[in-house]
């Protein structure tokens, strides 16, 4: 099974479907779960040059929930992204990320009001959950023999970063942290230069909240797993953990909790 993807102005071609390890893989699903058969996926780099240097470097624009189409992944070319980073990027915005998350959870018709509950914590969650089991993937294809070890201390190089970033939001936006207390901080981190420094602590006071629902919502769907696996033991399955979750689709993470338990 493919996934018809069209980069604009490269031909069309089949990719293997998302085969992390752990996630529920797109070949194996029963008639159900056929979330991404025949899911028509656009790649797009047509972004207008006075937007480039205000945007993400890639993001998935979530479909009209009516039509559940286009599913369009765009491409920042400012960000210059390339090889590991820009495969776990798309991974994240894509499979089995963003994109995989909202399709599996319109095959389950919900409510039309689902659409309008804001559960970013869920989402970006989600999405950070999936990227250590990208990354990998992604060592597979990479032909060196250190890929693994490259792939793990890159993701954990991430990790880091989000984790620095979430204190910081906290800090600033709880306790009142000047740009100096901000610095002091980023020191330990072997971050001095005055310029990032200032980059880094202005981009967190004018998007408060913003790396907590990235790195708190992987935080809380790894800590439900664990629960989950010290609940059920040898009968946890973590693909069915995976395919409850995004069945379940998107809510605050102690109703997640609620349901996963009576799914299991």
């Amino acid at each position: 099974m493919s996934v018809k993807i069209h980069i604009q102005g490269v031909h069309n071609t089949d990719t293997d479907q998302c085969q992390y390890t752990g996630i529920d893989k797109c070949s194996t699903h029963t008639s159900n779960h056929e979330i991404v058969r025949d899911q028509k996926v656009r790649l797009s780099y047509d972004l207008h040059d006075s937007m480039k240097d205000y945007l993400s470097p890639a993001f998935y624009l979530t479909p009209p929930m009516d039509t559940g189409t286009p599913n369009v992944i765009y491409i920042n070319p400012a960000a210059s992204y390339q090889g590991l980073e820009l495969f776990t990027t798309l991974a994240h915005e894509g499979f089995p990320g963003h994109l995989y998350q909202t399709v599996t959870f319109e095959r389950q018709n919900p409510s039309g009001i689902r659409n309008l509950l804001c559960t970013s914590g869920f989402a970006e969650g989600w999405a950070t959950y999936i990227e250590p089991f990208a990354y990998q993937y992604a060592a597979g294809y990479i032909k060196d023999p250190s890929a693994t070890e490259l792939a793990r201390i890159s993701w954990l190089n991430r990790s880091i970063n989000l984790c620095m970033y979430s204190l910081l939001d906290i800090e600033i936006h709880y306790n009142g942290w000047t740009q100096a207390e901000a610095a002091s901080f980023l020191k330990a981190f072997g971050i001095e230069e005055s310029t990032v420094v200032s980059e880094i602590y202005q981009y967190i006071l004018e998007t408060p909240g913003n790396y907590l629902k990235y790195y708190w919502g992987y935080l809380s769907l790894l800590d439900l797993r664990t629960s989950e696996q010290n609940r059920l033991g040898q009968d946890f399955d973590l693909k069915k953990f995976h395919s409850q979750v995004l069945k379940i689709g998107g809510v605050q993470f102690p109703v997640l909790e609620k349901y996963i338990d009576a799914e299991f």
